[in-house]
């Protein structure tokens, strides 16, 4: 038992050391009015040889990738767009899985609060996430990623958030082929609802 429990502990110290995703909040605007709405992008860098999971996999296998903005009272609703996943069968669960390797983008758009106070908010995204190469999966993970946007009145409105044409891209539940969501609840708790955070 006690040799059992070691290798348990060692298999766990060793996925912890490995860390194959990094993740970056960016955007375009730096000043914004308030009422307006901000494209931010989310982005997953993946090492070489491991596969993210998208965040409209099919539920009986990996976790699920789950993504949003933290509460903030500068903020109101969040779409969120993901590229077209690559689907195919995933030989460490047996099931068709939708996979991200290389990089995942995820555009979100953002809309202040109309009574936003001005000044500098910090906009924070929160994410789960499991990772996996064709050999093994690292248990999930939980990261944070943070970007600094001034709140100005004076500041002109940015164009229109989201991706420039759809066809790549879809919103979580239209990735599926489900009807999608128009906004994404503010905060990554209402994200659960939709099968990830978002």
């Amino acid at each position: 038992r006690r040799i059992l429990l070691s290798l348990m502990v060692a298999v766990a110290l060793h996925g912890q050391r490995l860390d194959p995703v990094q993740w970056t909040l960016t955007s375009d605007t730096a000043k914004a009015p308030p009422g307006s709405t901000v494209g931010l992008r989310l982005t997953a860098k993946i090492d070489a040889g491991w596969h993210l999971y998208s965040l409209t996999t099919p539920a009986g296998g990996p976790i699920v990738t789950t993504a949003g903005l933290a509460e903030n009272p500068a903020l109101g609703p969040v779409t969120i767009f993901q590229p077209k996943p690559n689907r195919k069968l995933d030989p460490n669960f047996g099931i068709d899985t939708e996979t991200f390797t290389d990089e995942l983008p995820l555009l979100l758009s953002a809309q202040l609060s109309k009574d936003a106070a001005p000044g500098e908010v910090e906009l924070k995204a929160q994410v789960r996430y499991q990772v996996c190469d064709d050999r093994q999966c690292l248990p999930p993970r939980k990261k944070e990623a943070t970007y600094s946007l001034t709140v100005d009145p004076a500041a002109p409105a940015a164009a229109a958030a989201g991706p420039a044409s759809r066809a790549p891209w879809c919103w979580r539940s239209s990735c599926a082929g489900k009807q999608a969501p128009r906004h994404q609840p503010r905060g990554i708790a209402a994200d659960a609802k939709a099968a990830i955070r978002p």
